[in-house]
């Protein structure tokens, strides 16, 4: 009687074994969502868990409010008080009532897309949103009259999408002007809107005829040279207060949005913007449309923000630290972190 006991129990465990590796197998042969494999690691790029939990995410959105709030009691006479104009890229989703911030650089693309989608019904790709952005608009919250500002503002949920701003200036030269790897029209014409930031590395390079450096390259647009804007030139210029050298992709979020005169109720971070846009959009009303969300993917700005940082001197990376600290403490960032990391 003992031996088949034993028998049986040695048998459960077999199967018990059986069915765990089974499930272990499949877990890792999933198509789609939540998991992809990347570098030969298996990684989460759908919602994480905590998504679904209300408790964390309320808890988290606390704690963002919390620095913002903190901030603007600390160094904001006007806290809370509404602007006179709301700026230009402030825009609306009449569908949900909401009104979403856009800034630069922080995954607007993604998040203008899937508004678009929810308000206008559509399934579009974000290279499908850019080529029918005009036909399919987002009203813009400045197009309102004031009385219907004031009527709507207290009714709408308020989005705004954060980055570290290290990494958005990292992502923002990548992408505008292409580093040594200049591959798109864009990355041209920006180089050569800009040719005045070479001013900042070459005292000779005052007007867009006067070569800085030969170690800088070229490129040609209608027989005419124009030098490439290296990284050092680009945060030096974006460093110093020159109207012409402004741009909305690298311009302060605190300054695009003022989050201390309008009380945001959701604050989302790039870092984690898939779960953040799934868990805000369920909050305002929308079911479904799983298909339409974004899903996790890597930042450009991220993978190459220590080695491109590293080869700018400490003296220019403070200034950036001074011009950017609202950004960094309102936001959650830690600037000293990183400044450390580079000694």
């Amino acid at each position: 009687m003992g031996f088949k006991i034993q028998c049986f129990l040695f048998s459960t465990l077999i199967v018990g074994f059986i069915i765990a590796m089974n499930m272990f197998k499949n877990s890792l042969t999933e198509k789609g969502p939540p998991y992809s494999w990347k570098h030969g690691l298996r990684i989460r790029t759908g919602a994480l868990k905590n998504q679904e939990n209300p408790f964390i995410y309320d808890q988290k959105q606390r704690q963002r409010k919390a620095l913002i709030d903190n901030y603007c009691k600390r160094n904001v006479s006007g806290y809370h008080v509404p602007p006179e104009r709301y700026p230009m890229h402030f825009f609306v989703s009449k569908k949900y009532k909401v009104l979403y911030c856009k800034v630069g650089k922080t995954g607007s693309t993604t998040t203008n897309t899937l508004i678009t989608n929810l308000e206008y019904g559509t399934n579009l790709s974000q290279r499908q949103y850019w080529k029918n952005r005009r036909v399919l608009p987002l009203k813009k919250f400045a197009s309102y009259s004031k009385n219907e500002q004031n009527l709507n503002l207290s009714a709408y949920r308020k989005l705004l999408v954060v980055r570290n701003p290290l990494e958005r200036l990292a992502s923002a030269y990548f992408y505008f002007f292409g580093g040594k790897y200049v591959s798109a029209p864009r990355q041209i014409n920006y180089s050569k809107q800009y040719q005045g930031m070479l001013g900042t590395i070459c005292s000779n390079a005052s007007t867009m005829k006067t070569a800085c450096s030969e170690d800088i390259k070229t490129v040609q647009v209608k027989n005419i040279s124009y030098q490439l804007i290296p990284f050092l030139a680009f945060i030096r210029a974006v460093a110093k207060n020159v109207t012409e050298w402004e741009n909305e992709h690298w311009a302060l979020i605190s300054d695009m949005c003022t989050p201390c005169q309008i009380p945001f109720d959701f604050i989302a971070h790039t870092e984690t913007l898939a779960d953040d846009l799934k868990q805000f959009f369920r909050n305002v009303g929308v079911k479904g449309r799983n298909d339409i969300f974004p899903y996790k993917k890597t930042r450009l700005g991220n993978e190459k923000l220590f080695n491109i940082f590293s080869q700018i001197p400490l003296t220019d990376i403070r200034r950036i630290g001074t011009k950017f600290k609202p950004d960094f403490e309102m936001f959650g960032y830690s600037f000293e972190a990183f400044f450390l990391n580079l000694l």
